[in-house]
C-alpha cells in the first residue's frame, strides 16, 4: 500500500519563509509515530 500524500502534524510558523520554524515537542511526537509505524510494518 502506498500513500502519495503527507499531512504533517508539526507545530510551528512561517511555512516556506526565511523565518520558518518547527516546535521541537511536535517533532519528537512525529518521530515517535514514525518509529512505531516502521517497527509495526517491518515486524
Amino acid at each position: 500500500m502506498f500513500c502519495s500524500c503527507w499531512a504533517s502534524p508539526l507545530g510551528g510558523e512561517g511555512a516556506h519563509a526565511a523565518t520558518e520554524y518547527v516546535e521541537l515537542g511536535s517533532l519528537d511526537r512525529l518521530t515517535d509515530v514514525l518509529a512505531a509505524t516502521i517497527t509495526d510494518f517491518c515486524s
